[in-house]
């Protein structure tokens, strides 16, 4: 208990200055931005490690580009940790996250891909598009099937 109520504490409220440093890197360019997710997930990485006592093992290679990864959605951990699996990943998520004040505006930004459950084909044909558009810029393409 006091190991994950130290990586609750200091993870987020580590967070903070990646918000805040998220907005101006975008002001550098989106490479920066970028580079500041990946960032972000590594400090998510470093906290599991010495603050949860938790070790990431990872097996095996993943494709550099031209895939659709999907991933069984357990807990937050796996988006978080995309940056350090995959790069940047485009990442398909419900849209309503999108809708989050700020997070949202920044997600938009990172490149995430909407779904729109409730919009039948029309969603489809849009997150077809936004999909294919990333898949283009030679992101990796991660879902997660069993996600809200």
């Amino acid at each position: 208990m006091p190991r994950s109520l130290a990586f609750y504490a200091a993870f987020y409220l580590g967070t903070l200055p990646f918000i805040a440093a998220a907005f101006i890197s975008l002001l550098l360019g989106r490479d920066a931005f970028l580079r500041l997710t990946h960032g972000w997930s590594r400090y998510h990485r470093w906290c599991l490690r010495w603050l949860a006592g938790i070790r990431v093992e990872v097996s095996g290679a993943a494709p550099a580009q031209g895939a659709l990864i999907a991933i069984k959605h357990e807990s937050f951990f796996e988006a978080l940790d995309l940056p350090m699996l995959f790069g940047t990943p485009a990442i398909f998520a419900k849209a309503s996250l999108l809708r989050i004040p700020l997070w949202g505006w920044l997600g938009k930004r990172y490149g995430i891909v909407p779904v729109e459950r409730e919009q039948g084909a029309k969603a489809l044909r849009a997150m077809l598009g936004a999909a294919r558009a990333q898949a283009e810029n030679g992101r990796l393409l991660v879902i997660f099937p069993e996600g809200t």
